[in-house]
């Protein structure tokens, strides 16, 4: 089970919005301080928390950064394998932490929106929770409904990070 941390009252919708897309792959629990829902028909691949007050992590945890005032908390406390941090409104030098964002600077970027169709590239070598390195490489991604830009760049990112993504076809539907 792959462990998803996106901290802040104010990201509930975002984690919630998440849950959705990776219901399509494995399925999802949901969870913070007032609500558990299960996004999947048996077991699900991930868990998605949305806390501020997160003690432990397991191995295979990925936190997602959407603002600065979580870092120092929630940094301290837990072992995250991997950061994906908003590099809009973070600025992020962990190691072991991927940038996502509109601009070229991200490790993960946008490099065009159409519709429901987004041409998303990675800069970097990544390498997924597997071992696997993926090189700089685009993704199409689709999306099946409107979708916030922020929340397909996080969902791609968990989604390969835990090689959900098609690195044969570069696609993934979202």
């Amino acid at each position: 089970m792959v462990t998803v941390v996106l901290p802040g009252e104010e990201n509930k919708r975002c984690a919630k919005a998440l849950c959705t897309v990776l219901e399509r792959y494995g399925g999802a629990v949901f969870a913070d301080e007032s609500e558990i829902s299960d996004f999947a028909p048996v077991a699900s691949v991930f868990f998605v928390c949305n806390g501020k007050q997160i003690k432990a992590v397991p191995r295979a945890s990925v936190l997602l950064l959407t603002d600065e005032k979580f870092q120092p908390n929630i940094l301290q406390n837990g072992a995250y394998r991997y950061i994906v941090a908003d590099a809009d409104t973070v600025l992020c030098t962990i190691p072991n932490s991927i940038t996502v964002g509109m601009g070229k600077e991200s490790l993960i970027s946008v490099s065009s929106i159409e519709d429901s169709h987004l041409q998303i590239c990675i800069q970097r070598p990544v390498k997924t929770f597997s071992g696997k390195e993926i090189l700089p490489c685009e993704f199409s991604v689709y999306c099946a409904e409107k979708q916030d830009v922020k929340t397909v760049l996080f969902a791609f990112a968990v989604l390969l990070l835990s090689d959900k993504a098609d690195t044969e076809k570069l696609t993934v539907q979202i």
